[in-house]
C-alpha cells in the first residue's frame, strides 16, 4: 500500500511538472505572438514612419513575418519555451532602436531636448 501511494505521489508530481511546462510554453508563445502583432501595427503608425525609413520598416516587417511563420511551424514541445523567449528577445532588441528614435523624436517635436 505504501509503495502504491509513493508511486501515485511521484506520478502526480510528474504530471504537475508537465502541466507547468506546458503553461510556460503557452505563455511564451502568446507573448511572442502579441509582440509580433503589436510591432506590425506600429510599423504603420504615423509616429514610427517619421523616425524610420521605408527600407527599415520593410526589413523589420519581414523579420516579424518570419518569426510568425517560425512560431507556427514549431511542434508542441515544452522545452521550446526558452527558444520562444529568445526569439522574442531578439525581435525586441531590434524594435528598441525604433522605440528610442520615436522617443527622441517626441522630445525634439515637443521642444524638450532642444
Amino acid at each position: 500500500m505504501i509503495i502504491v501511494l509513493k508511486f501515485l505521489h511521484f506520478r502526480l508530481a510528474e504530471l504537475t511538472a508537465k502541466d507547468k511546462e506546458k503553461k510556460l510554453l503557452e505563455m511564451a508563445k502568446n507573448d511572442l505572438e502579441a509582440f509580433i502583432y503589436d510591432m506590425s501595427d506600429k510599423l504603420n503608425d504615423e509616429d514610427h514612419e517619421k523616425c524610420s525609413t521605408a527600407t527599415e520598416r520593410e526589413e523589420y516587417s519581414k523579420l516579424l513575418a518570419e518569426a510568425g511563420e517560425w512560431m507556427y511551424e514549431q511542434e508542441e514541445d515544452a522545452k521550446k519555451e526558452v527558444i520562444y523567449k529568445s526569439e522574442s528577445g531578439s525581435l525586441n532588441s531590434y524594435s528598441n532602436v525604433g522605440e528610442n528614435r520615436l522617443i527622441s523624436n517626441d522630445f525634439v517635436y515637443t521642444g524638450v531636448s532642444q
